[in-house]
């Protein structure tokens, strides 16, 4: 042997020829190793020795122990090391020496062999090598199938331990999201001054294909960068308990279906087909609030049903899609997110895929086993937003807010975000936030107003005035001053109203007061009633 070990020999290069690496292991024999070739494994080591951008996506997905030759495991590792220490490739020189190091206790003819395939594994490398993408697509692959492969063992390990407790499934499922989630483990990023047209051209592409996702109330959509919310993100509308946060799901689900897109709405209260009367009224009143609307209401579409089955036939004649709806009945506090991405998946290999999914609403989900509320909600919205990345989707849904919520609205405050109820944190993962306010009086004459809490991308805090249509449950955005001519004709006409009954009431008071006849009280008071339609204003039956 030679003092320096890359000068091999003649007799030592004929040694070669014939010497087998005595550690070898075959790869049909252990699933744990690449089923490539030595040749594909020398390359992608000589990539790894030489290209620091092929290190750099491969540090954390290549395991030394992937290789079938215990010189490039042992290569491999002492690279690994170096460049988690000194964030750089190591010289030839550093490896060589590091190596020597590693075999010093092996007999000479191992430790020609290790040196002889350190120095083929040097000259594999071309500079500039094309192939290299096709590598990491490969390694990426096969690092992803090894750790489901993993991960399933682990999931029936844990199966075996609890198989009744709702902790073990989401342990399952933070087990199986662990091992998807492996990828390369590095992206530059956008390079800024060098992007600017790419980026613009993108720019311009999204806005052509119309590829966002809209409320249905221009002023909002508009306020948002791109005309809604894209891909990947989430929003939210908050309210009061009747006030019409899952009509405006609905709108919403709607506007986005006139666009083209893909609906799956989610309802964790009412049952599916509840659900769906709410869009036959709709669609069956494309314009309930002018002259042209057929006035079917919820309440009678049964006895309007020709009418509503010609207005869906008419509505999906000249779609090129005609499954664009899905709705989806879960019982309340039934759908967790393992649930929801169990569901959505089966969907997918059904065939539909979804634009946009709305979810009505997040409080009837089902918290996180063992887990206190305020950590959980926050935690729900969190992972539903990452399910609209993983997806490449968006989601909407609805929250309640807290009790002191009612009282705020009526001293004549808005909702904001500091009014959610159960838990303060769930505004954070949120995209866009908005709230429905409405008075007694506004419920009475059919108004509301939409405050704008956040939008990430985009004008926040303004109000969006708003008009319902109770009967076919619809609403839609006017102005201000349409909003406040309706508002003020009500409360005239109100006053009138009460001046109107003020005799009567007199009289009741006079009967009550001056007449202890116990059936002219009573019939007083009924006649009064009668006229009235109900005890007190705030009682009145509107339909929301």
């Amino acid at each position: 042997m030679t003092n320096n070990l890359l000068d091999l020999t003649q007799e030592e290069t004929n040694l070669l020829n014939d010497l087998k690496d005595p550690d070898y292991i075959d790869p049909k024999s252990n699933n744990n190793h690449y089923s490539f070739d030595e040749e594909i494994q020398r390359e992608i080591l000589s990539l790894i020795t030489n290209d620091k951008y092929f290190l750099t996506q491969s540090f954390g997905l290549i395991k030394p122990s992937y290789f079938t030759n215990q010189c490039h495991q042992l290569v491999s590792k002492i690279l690994y090391k170096y460049f988690e220490t000194y964030k750089q490739i190591p010289s030839k020189t550093i490896v060589l020496n590091e190596l020597n190091q590693s075999i010093k206790d092996k007999e000479d003819a191992i430790k020609a062999f290790y040196i002889g395939e350190f120095n083929t594994v040097y000259k594999y490398y071309l500079p500039g090598l094309e192939s290299r993408e096709y590598y990491l697509d490969k390694i990426t692959n096969f690092a992803k199938g090894m750790a489901v492969k993993n991960a399933f063992s682990k999931c029936l390990e844990e199966f075996s331990k609890a198989p009744e407790s709702e902790e073990t499934w989401v342990n399952i499922e933070n087990i199986i999201k662990k091992a998807l989630s492996v990828n390369r483990n590095f992206d530059t990023g956008l390079d800024y001054f060098q992007t600017y047209e790419e980026r613009y051209e993108r720019m311009k592409l999204k806005k052509e294909s119309g590829d966002f996702f809209i409320t249905g109330f221009r002023s909002i959509d508009e306020s948002l960068a791109g005309g809604g919310l894209a891909r990947g993100e989430i929003g939210s509308v908050i309210g009061l308990p009747g006030t019409g946060k899952s009509i405006f799901l609905v709108n919403a689900a709607i506007a986005n279906m006139h666009r083209g897109k893909k609906i799956l709405y989610i309802s964790l209260e009412l049952n599916d087909d509840k659900c769906a009367e709410r869009f036959d009224a709709q669609l069956a009143n494309p314009n309930p609030y002018g002259d042209n609307s057929t006035g079917i209401s919820t309440k009678n579409l049964y006895e309007n049903k020709e009418y509503v089955f010609k207005s869906l036939e008419d509505y999906v004649a000249d779609k090129d899609q005609k499954n664009c709806l899905i709705i989806k009945q879960f019982p309340s506090g039934q759908m967790g997110m393992a649930e929801l991405r169990a569901y959505y998946a089966q969907l997918i290999i059904s065939g539909y895929q979804p634009d946009i999914v709305l979810v009505d609403y997040l409080g009837e989900m089902k918290d996180y086993p063992g887990m206190p509320i305020h950590e959980s909600r926050p935690k729900m919205v969190r992972d539903l937003r990452g399910f609209a990345v993983e997806n490449n989707i968006c989601v909407m849904t609805a929250m309640q807010v807290d009790g002191k919520s009612r009282e705020s609205i009526r001293m004549g405050g808005i909702i904001d975000d500091d009014n959610l109820a159960e838990a303060k944190g769930q505004n954070r993962p949120l995209d866009a936030l908005w709230s429905i306010n409405q008075l007694q009086e506004e419920r009475e004459c059919s108004l509301a107003r939409v405050f704008v809490i956040k939008h990430r991308d985009g004008k926040a805090r303004f109000i969006c005035h708003i008009e319902f249509d109770y009967n076919t449950l619809k609403m839609r955005e006017i102005s201000q001053n349409k909003y406040t001519t309706i508002f003020n004709r009500y409360k005239n006409e109100k006053q009138i109203t009460v001046a109107e009954h003020q005799s009567k009431l007199d009289e009741v008071d006079r009967i009550v007061g001056g007449n202890k006849n116990k059936e002219k009280t009573q019939a007083a008071v009924a006649a009064f009633v009668d006229d009235v339609g109900y005890n007190d204003v705030e009682d009145a039956p509107i339909e929301s």
